[in-house]
């Protein structure tokens, strides 16, 4: 079927296509609501440049919880080197690899990477990390994204802000006019005043009632896309219901093993308009119809659809999609065996939210691992939600974690569980539990041989006296520390250790510029060794070096890197402290309403956490007190209820 009313947005991109080499690399982003057309638009422009680009393509899937980095795995296919990166986990690589593909020289690149709005949180750091860097590539990155998209489409809002404003193109696409939709129905029963007033202009809805060919207009997309299902075979529907429980495409092999594969079956469903078959792999046209045949499934259907998928995918296709599947097919046994997986591989590529839904996911099914892997699964699904910013659901996961790894009498693994209630209890204002919790590991581990766990102990101890401005323990043991650090050759601890020590001395005035040095020495190493909490913290205590010390040139920069790197590793408590101490910066700059408008909403959050809501309400109080509010003496009162019990002089 033609493609009506695209040629503007064709051309748009094809002319920033042909200017690469004047221009530098752009990204392109075009958006629209579901069904607008924006794989249609993707197609065209690929076919229309085919022949005169380094092509690389990929998607973002709907699954439960989508799988790390899955766009680059689709570019993989025909990049195997980016597939080795892939397997290995190596990240930071893999970035620069992509950065590599954008920049050949002898032809441009156009890498699309479609449904943005199911982007991981990895996946979104990649994209930023091109993104800031895109005008010095020689290629064209396009990303489609859904208007009112599901919940993670808001963390793409961020990422597209953090692009130069010269490097980015935004394509909207726009509903069908009357017009147009006259011209598609032209030779079918179907009344085009009607069909266009029904469906709003939506290229996919006004298609799927034509291809319906029904006798009326179907009232919703679902009844169009099941008036095609219901008029085929028994085969081709069984085909079709079985592809419409994998979330994105289904491959060919895949399809072969369940016993499904009919040449037949498969050429119906492709002349119905129901089913696009390539090389390999079989999908629905759309995705909305996907999801209104999956939701048409009775549910003992789902199950078994979900269960035959899953008996046949095998061990070596990603964590996340077993997971899928397992929990589809509610099959308890496959995700007690593939959940803990899928939760450390995007825990290890930084999507802390879906590792967090993967443990989520065990909670029920806990009794079933023996004690000590049990209180590993709560320390790291705890690890994951602190991660978030959720302290109150840490705080149940860690306690649960040190009831048990207290009866298995094992001093590591007990550390373990007690550095990160320490760390969760500074998050609370709770500071005596803080140091308790770290005394007692440097105690537990004093007499054994485990050194590198020791000398962690020893770094956090030097954190929490820097945290409450203790000059000469802070340095005393951050130097401790790091002599251990050097005998061990240990970086990350050498990382740890230098950011406490660069903090206390130019936070408290011992010597700025050293402490600056170190600082940045220390982040810099964080982030050699893929430390993103310690590159984080790094990026947010300089921050607040320089407000303390009324150094404010440069302020600004330091406020977005440390809120760039936190968004960039998805930790949310750092990123939320991170924009308060930048209100605070902005406060003392004299933009008073920006200020107060960040407090405001650090405020309103319903995740707290005592260090941020701490400056917020100073900050707000201060702001409010100035204007001669009544208000202000309640918000500096309760910063203060909070400030005491942490004992800290900031």
């Amino acid at each position: 079927m033609a493609m009506l009313e695209r040629d503007a947005e064709l051309n748009e991109i094809s002319a920033v296509i042909d200017a690469l080499g004047e221009t530098g690399g752009k990204v392109v982003l075009v958006r629209g609501e579901a069904g607008i057309g924006k794989t249609t638009l993707v197609r065209a422009l690929i076919d229309r440049h085919r022949d005169s680009v380094h092509l690389l393509a990929g998607r973002c899937d709907d699954l439960s919880t989508p799988r790390p980095l899955g766009p680059f795995w689709d570019m993989a296919v025909e990049e195997p080197g980016l597939g080795v990166l892939l397997r290995d986990g190596d990240r930071r690589g893999m970035f620069a690899a992509l950065f590599e593909l954008l920049d050949r020289q002898l032809q441009a690149t156009l890498m699309v990477v479609e449904d943005t709005h199911w982007s991981d949180a990895a996946t979104l750091d990649a994209i930023k990390f091109i993104g800031r860097r895109i005008h010095d590539t020689n290629g064209v990155l396009v990303l489609t994204y859904r208007d009112g998209g599901a919940g993670h489409s808001e963390a793409l809002r961020p990422v597209i802000g953090d692009v130069a404003a010269e490097d980015l193109v935004r394509i909207r696409l726009h509903p069908l006019s009357a017009g147009a939709v006259r011209h598609l129905l032209e030779g079918s029963d179907l009344d085009a005043p009607e069909v266009w007033a029904v469906t709003g202009g939506n290229p996919f809805y006004v298609t799927e009632m034509l291809r319906a060919d029904a006798g009326v207009v179907p009232e919703s997309v679902r009844d169009s896309v099941m008036a095609r299902v219901a008029s085929v075979d028994d085969r081709t529907r069984e085909l079709v219901e079985l592809v419409s429980v994998v979330p994105g495409a289904a491959e060919l092999d895949l399809i072969e093993a369940v016993g499904a594969f009919d040449r037949a079956a498969m050429a119906t469903a492709e002349k119905k308009g129901l089913l696009a078959v390539s090389d390999d792999r079989i999908a629905f046209r759309h995705e909305l119809a996907r999801r209104a045949v999956e939701a048409t499934l009775a549910a003992s259907d789902r199950i078994e659809l979900n269960r035959r998928v899953l008996t046949k995918l095998g061990d070596d296709v990603e964590s996340a999609r077993l997971v899928h599947h397992a929990r589809e097919a509610g099959d308890t046994e496959m995700i007690v065996r593939w959940a803990p997986v899928a939760a450390a591989d995007a825990a290890e590529m930084g999507s802390h939210r879906e590792a967090a839904a993967h443990y989520e996911l065990l909670g029920p099914h806990l009794d079933t691992f023996a004690p000590v892997d049990r209180a590993g699964i709560l320390t790291e699904w705890a690890r994951a939600v602190y991660m978030l910013d959720e302290n109150a659901l840490t705080a149940d996961l860690i306690g649960a974690a040190l009831e048990l790894r207290r009866e298995l009498a094992d001093p590591v693994l007990l550390s373990e569980a007690l550095c990160l209630q320490s760390e969760l209890a500074w998050a609370q204002g709770n500071r005596q539990r803080a140091v308790a919790a770290a005394d007692e590991v440097v105690e537990l581990l004093s007499e054994t041989p485990h050194r590198r766990r020791y000398a962690d102990a020893i770094s956090r101890q030097g954190q929490l006296a820097m945290l409450a401005a203790q000059i000469d323990v802070a340095i005393e043991r951050s130097d401790r520390a790091l002599e251990l650090a050097a005998e061990l050759e240990d970086p990350r601890i050498m990382a740890h250790s230098l950011i406490n020590k660069g903090t206390i001395m130019s936070g408290s005035g011992v010597d700025f510029e050293q402490g600056m040095a170190l600082l940045d020495q220390g982040q810099a190493l964080a982030a050699a060794e893929g430390m993103g909490y310690d590159e984080t913290r790094a990026a947010a205590n300089r921050l607040s070096c320089m407000l303390v010390s009324r150094r404010l040139e440069g302020a600004d920069q330091a406020w977005q890197t440390a809120r760039e790197v936190s968004f960039r590793h998805e930790i949310p408590a750092i990123e939320r402290y991170a924009t308060a101490v930048g209100a605070s910066y902005l406060e003392m700059s004299g933009d008073w309403d920006a200020a107060e408008e960040i407090a405001r909403e650090l405020l309103a959050s319903d995740l707290p956490s005592a260090p941020t809501d701490i400056v917020a309400l100073v900050v707000l109080g201060s702001i409010e007190a100035r204007r001669g509010r009544s208000e202000a003496g309640d918000r500096l009162r309760r910063a203060w209820e909070l400030a005491r019990p942490t004992e800290e002089a900031q």
